[in-house]
């Protein structure tokens, strides 16, 4: 599977995301789409880049993209941030918000 059809998927089912464990399930496939799109883009991108770190991926190739020069960069490392914490909430805490306002998420810059 392609993590952009990762991502896609949460997007369409957030529409119908009617249960508390659908909406989790949402919230976690667009966060692991976006992660690995993003993992795939960057090292396509920068062939010669060290791995990432293996103790803390997630947060390493968030702190690769801020370090690039590109507004994309940025705010792809934003989103990224934003949807490892909705992720995270929808994990460990019961849901503050509703999949749909989740899914339509766009970083703050």
């Amino acid at each position: 599977m392609k993590p952009l059809d990762f991502y896609r998927l949460g997007i369409q089912s957030s529409a119908s995301a009617d249960t508390e464990a659908v909406q989790r399930t949402v919230v976690s496939r667009l966060y692991y789409g976006l992660h690995h799109e993003a993992c795939c883009r960057f090292f396509r991108e920068n062939p010669a880049a060290r791995p990432l770190n293996r103790n803390r991926r997630h947060s390493d190739l968030t702190d690769r993209y801020r370090g690039l020069d590109a507004p994309a960069a940025s705010e792809i490392a934003q989103l990224l941030v934003t949807l490892s914490i909705l992720r995270s909430e929808a994990d460990y805490q019961p849901p503050r918000r509703s999949a749909s306002e989740i899914a339509h998420t766009r970083p703050k810059t």
